[in-house]
């Protein structure tokens, strides 16, 4: 996992590839999150409801692959 990759860096580790683990970690659960969503919300909401979801959730069930979302708040 990130966190056992991230704690068991040494004191002068590489950060350009402990980055690269990071955004992978991250790419992979908003994927995993897409997936879900893309599995569940039929089930629950009708079209138009799909259709009228706003935020990252309407984002990610319009999307048709891999998503690039960051979020710094």
């Amino acid at each position: 996992t990130l966190s056992e990759y991230l704690s068991a860096l040494p004191d002068d580790f590489d950060s350009a590839d402990a980055l690269q683990h990071q955004e992978n970690a991250v790419e992979s659960a908003w994927e995993l999150t897409r997936n879900d969503l893309n599995k569940t919300l039929p089930n629950i909401l009708n079209p138009i409801q799909l259709k009228l979801l706003p935020g990252f959730w309407g984002f990610l069930m319009r999307s048709k692959g891999k998503t690039a979302i960051r979020y710094y708040g």
